[in-house]
């Protein structure tokens, strides 16, 4: 089903049977994952596979985007410290969703409910996609783009680690 779907999103992946895996992989265990342990479990294909809803494929899309927007900027990253311009609230709700990550680990881990980190990057991933359809990252003054690149690939990191912790691959293309 997923390389099915992903043929028909991006006919030109390199390697789309170990994409599909890596996918349908994590959307069943992000799916199982993202419940509290304690509540019964709908399993539905079409729901579990959803690039745009409350799903793994959504937050993995998530991290997609990220690392696209990166590729097209093109340069070093700046260092975090240069991330002095964001001032929108789009971008500072971003910026505190990030900074709760540590937080949720933590608690995940005392309360021994990996659901706390999935649905953490729930949150993120959302805060994230709305700022990106917000704002243009590319454009603008440079001191602008860099706080902004600086904010994507702390996003990227975060999506990255958060899956990582949940045992889902997170690929680079999808």
């Amino acid at each position: 089903l997923v390389e099915k779907i992903i043929a028909e999103k991006n006919p030109d992946l390199k390697n789309p049977g170990e994409v599909a895996k890596a996918v349908g992989t994590g959307a069943v265990i992000f799916n199982d994952l993202m419940n509290d342990r304690q509540k019964n479990i709908d399993f539905d294909w079409d729901r579990l596979l959803d690039f745009n809803g409350d799903t793994g494929p959504y937050v993995q899309y998530t991290h997609v985007r990220c690392v696209s927007v990166l590729a097209k900027w093109g340069k070093p990253l700046p260092k975090a410290v240069e991330a002095t311009e964001l001032k929108e609230k789009l971008e500072l709700e971003l910026l505190r969703q990030l900074g709760r990550f540590n937080e949720i680990v933590k608690l995940s881990y005392e309360q021994l409910k990996p659901n706390t980190i999935a649905q953490y990057l729930l949150e993120l991933v959302k805060s994230f996609n709305g700022f990106y359809y917000e704002h243009r990252i590319l454009e603008g003054p440079e001191a602008l783009q860099k706080s902004r690149i600086v904010l994507v690939n702390s996003t990227r990191i975060a999506i990255h680690r958060g899956l990582s912790l949940l045992g889902i691959r997170a690929p680079l293309q999808m």
